[in-house]
């Protein structure tokens, strides 16, 4: 019996597959490599594969390579169960082995439980060597937050930019925006800086990186894979509260936006819904959600429904923004600094493997 349950989540993508060898069937990774890295649990009736696979990422004949892999592998002709927690549905990649009837792909309704502890482990992973550096253990120590909040947005859609185009409007110096608007589709290229979509629009020029206070490095697309996400990490350990506006609208979606305030030592301010945050609680985290207003919001049952009006779930969350620019709650920093270190000691212990 194998049973890998506290490995990293690993992606399938180019590099991984060994693409760069533009030749899939004689490169050097082998059968015995996607079974190493991506067999979660096997017992003598099926075999669990956990992987992070985007259609978006990674060419159909990737794909179809790795499916390859796993049916010459499985000579026993076990059940083949996959579970694939990324920020998008588990089923993405379904129109690849559709027809396999010894296949199940656990969509999202059925994964969110394990789903949210693998994923939730997956982006601690990335950044895992970074954030025991001593390097950066010395910027956590300086305790510098020179802002009161940040709002990092990589790519964009329409609840995304409500959020900056209100907190843009303050031309607060205490406000650090980065905003780039990218198309999902130049996810499928290398420099996604000759992907994004600049415009002028409600007044405000693109692309916009950040208030003029700090000239920080240009992160955004010019770095990848683990270099991005320890720009963020560093990024967000210099403000006070993190604005958390998820990938996706559902709200069952967990990405590395609702992981890294916990690494840098900041408060997030989640703003997916209900769903969301009983996810991080019940993996143990403390959300601060009574306390910045959130939760009264939730009980109200008030929600973001994609193409409707949502007029008063700006307005409430725009509330809690303006207080938190007022500065009404940075007393949650100095009296909740055992709360911020079991955060960041919890993703510590996740990363681990200890649930």
């Amino acid at each position: 019996m194998i049973d890998k349950k506290f490995t990293p989540v690993f992606d399938v993508s180019e590099t991984t597959m060994g693409y760069e060898n533009q030749n899939l069937e004689n490169n050097l990774y082998t059968i015995d490599y996607v079974e190493s890295n991506f067999l979660f649990f096997e017992n003598d009736d099926y075999k669990i594969y956990i992987l992070k696979m985007n259609p978006t990422e990674v060419k159909i004949e990737i794909q179809q390579w790795f499916f390859k892999q796993i049916e010459l592998k499985n000579i026993l002709n076990k059940k083949i169960i996959f579970i694939n927690p990324t920020e998008s549905v588990s089923d993405d990649f379904l129109d690849t082995h559709k027809k396999n009837e010894n296949y199940l792909f656990v969509t999202p309704d059925r994964w969110q439980g394990i789903g949210t502890f693998l994923y939730a482990k997956s982006q601690i992973d990335t950044v895992v060597d970074f954030i025991k550096s001593q390097k950066f253990n010395n910027i956590i120590e300086q305790n510098y937050k020179p802002f009161k909040l940040m709002f990092l947005v990589r790519r964009g859609h329409e609840r995304r930019y409500e959020f900056f185009k209100f907190l843009e409007s303050k031309k607060n110096p205490s406000l650090f925006l980065s905003y780039k608007n990218a198309a999902m589709d130049a996810k499928q290229f290398k420099d996604e800086s000759k992907h994004l979509n600049f415009y002028e629009l409600d007044g405000i020029k693109f692309p916009y990186q950040s208030h003029e206070v700090i000239q920080p490095i240009e992160f955004h697309a010019a770095f990848d894979g683990y270099n991005f996400m320890n720009s963020c990490v560093c990024l967000l350990s210099m403000s006070k509260f993190n604005l958390v506006v998820e990938s996706n609208h559902y709200e069952g979606a967990l990405t590395e936006k609702s992981i890294y305030p916990f690494l840098s030592k900041s408060i997030p301010i989640f703003t997916n819904g209900k769903t969301h945050i009983e996810m991080l609680e019940k993996l143990g985290f403390y959300t601060f959600v009574d306390e910045l207003g959130i939760r009264d919001i939730l009980k109200k049952g008030i929600k973001y429904y994609q193409n409707s009006d949502n007029t008063n779930y700006f307005i409430e969350y725009f509330q809690i923004l303006d207080k938190i620019v007022l500065g009404e709650f940075d007393y949650l920093l100095e009296s909740h600094k055992d709360k911020i270190e079991y955060n960041y000691n919890l993703c510590m212990e996740i990363q681990k493997g200890k649930f």
